[in-house]
C-alpha cells in the first residue's frame, strides 16, 4: 500500500491511500520528464515561485557561508 499524506501539497485530497500500481506514483505518470504527479496549476504555480527565488538563492550561495551561529 501507499499512504500518502503529502497529497494535499499537489491538489489531491488531504490524504490518499492506495495500492502499489496506482499510476499516480509511477515515474512520468502525469507525461512530464519528472513524473510530476502535481496538478497542472500546482506545476505553475511551483515554477512561478522558483523562478522569483533562485535568483537570490544563486547569490546567496555565491557570497560563501556566513558566520556561525
Amino acid at each position: 500500500m501507499i499512504v500518502d499524506i503529502t497529497a494535499d501539497q499537489f491538489g489531491a485530497d488531504d490524504v490518499i491511500v492506495t495500492l502499489q500500481n496506482d499510476p499516480r506514483y509511477r515515474a512520468g505518470a502525469r507525461n512530464t520528464p519528472a513524473g510530476d504527479t502535481a496538478l497542472p496549476q500546482f506545476v505553475a504555480a511551483r515554477r512561478i515561485a522558483v523562478d522569483e527565488i533562485w535568483p537570490r538563492w544563486l547569490s546567496y550561495c555565491a557570497s560563501g557561508p556566513g558566520p556561525s551561529v
